[in-house]
């Protein structure tokens, strides 16, 4: 269900001109391995994993006022098994009605695996055969970067 619907803009994925659209990247964040949300009505904060492999780590949820204030932060560590969830903690209510909720998720390392944004690559989605090798090249601006070594993680499916 990549191509938009004749008509309707539910469905796509990207644009006439083959560029991704919003619903893109939501889709993709939604297919990360671990996550972690809170529910809209309770502000339960869940942790999910949808790995065959425990998840450890630490999540922590930080409050910010429209005005970029931090209001509170509360953070707990978890473990999470295999194809599981967790429920956590609830974030703490706010006078202010209008607030943003930052959930940050760390492993055993307490690193969050934040991303430079925008990252552009220059080949994605590889089809390798045993013995073969592809260079791929990426790119990102400066101060998007929160140190001068990142770390580029690539996972095989079939290996």
């Amino acid at each position: 269900m990549s191509h938009p619907a004749w008509y309707s803009t539910v469905w796509q994925t990207y644009d006439y001109d083959l560029d991704v659209n919003g619903t893109y990247f939501g889709a993709k964040k939604a297919c990360e391995p671990h996550q972690v949300q809170a529910s809209s009505d309770s502000w339960r904060v869940t942790v999910l994993n949808h790995t065959n492999s425990i998840l450890r780590g630490r999540v922590e949820a930080t409050v910010h006022s429209l005005s970029r204030t931090v209001l509170s932060t509360q953070s707990a560590d978890v473990e999470v098994g295999p194809s599981a969830r967790s429920g956590l903690f609830e974030v703490s209510p706010h006078a202010s009605p209008l607030h943003l909720v930052r959930l940050r998720l760390s492993d055993g390392d307490r690193r969050t695996g934040a991303r430079a944004m925008p990252t552009i690559y220059s080949d994605n989605h590889l089809w390798l055969l045993p013995g073969e090798s592809r260079e791929v090249t990426l790119s990102w601006h400066k101060r998007a970067l929160t140190s001068e070594k990142p770390r580029v993680t690539v996972e095989a499916h079939n290996a």
